[in-house]
């Protein structure tokens, strides 16, 4: 007999479809990403910004607040993609990434919650996957397998 470990997210409501978003914005020709510890790594992840669905939420209203929060850009949706798994080894949570046009006529203007320490920058979409190791080896950091993932897509074309 076969026994199975998981992890269960306990915030999602019946019916919803996903738990978060995955936020793929670009301004101009650069990607804007986020820096911030991850507790489970025990250090610094470079990730896409994102965040969690609240309750009745349209994923991509959900995007631009949590791009607001966490970056302080605005800009407007593009592409809401379907549910996906990121680890269904073990997790159940879902998510959808999220494509948003960044204003960049617009300063940005973070609005952290309490408790949130993240670093925004952007990195050029041409030579995404070597600008994320050189701002990997630079901080001590890792970069996240969902934009790792996206950076050697952009590469292959």
């Amino acid at each position: 007999m076969r026994e199975w470990e998981a992890a269960f997210r306990t915030t999602r409501k019946p019916g919803a479809p996903l738990d978060a978003v995955y936020i793929v914005a670009e301004r101009a020709e650069e990607l804007v990403v986020v820096s911030q510890f991850r507790p489970a790594t025990g250090m610094h992840v470079i990730e896409f910004p994102a965040g969690l669905v609240d309750a009745g939420e349209d994923p991509a209203a959900a995007a631009l607040r949590e791009l607001r929060e966490e970056t302080g850009h605005e800009g407007a949706v593009t592409r809401v993609g379907p549910a996906t798994f990121s680890d269904p080894g073990c997790l159940e949570a879902r998510q959808a990434f999220v494509s948003v046009d960044v204003d960049a006529s617009k300063p940005p203007r973070p609005a952290l919650e309490d408790g949130e320490f993240i670093e925004v920058t952007t990195l050029p979409l041409n030579g995404l996957s070597t600008a994320l190791e050189s701002a990997a080896k630079a901080r001590g950091a890792l970069v996240d397998g969902a934009l790792h993932a996206y950076a050697l897509g952009l590469q292959r074309g």
